[in-house]
């Protein structure tokens, strides 16, 4: 529930909270679920990361039932992912939980680094070292 202050203009304003806090604070709440005829209390947090690993490992995602205020069941929502979306998903979440490495340790006898997508051996060369760490 949302706070309310005064304002110096006389008026009542809600809570300035950002909006990052606020969601968070509802995905903590529990949420009354329906799994096979049993309730269970879960937060919103639990049911957003388990439908992200059904999408991330089956492109589907089935949300559970829930009970509304008056102890109505909700039936739970289900959706298949197109295989476009599905590796779109996938890439964009990997990317979000396990970032490509962007700072590299290096000890003093390496020079340097190139991070290039665009850098290689031309096709037809030939990479020849005379010896151990020096290409001609």
């Amino acid at each position: 529930m949302m706070t309310k202050h005064k304002w110096s203009g006389g008026g009542e304003i809600t809570d300035t909270r950002r909006l990052s806090t606020l969601i968070k604070d509802e995905f903590d709440r529990e949420i009354e679920i329906d799994d096979c005829g049993e309730i269970f209390k879960v937060t919103r947090k639990q049911i957003l990361a388990d439908a992200l690993a059904q999408m991330i490992s089956t492109g589907r995602v089935v949300l559970p039932d829930t009970r509304d205020t008056d102890g109505t069941i909700i039936p739970g929502k289900h959706f298949d992912c197109s295989p476009n979306n599905w590796i779109k998903n996938v890439i964009m979440f990997l990317n979000y939980i396990d970032p490509p490495v962007s700072n590299v340790r290096v000890n003093n006898t390496v020079q340097s680094i190139i991070f290039d997508k665009n850098f290689a051996v031309p096709k037809n060369e030939e990479v020849v070292i005379d010896e151990p760490g020096v290409v001609e």
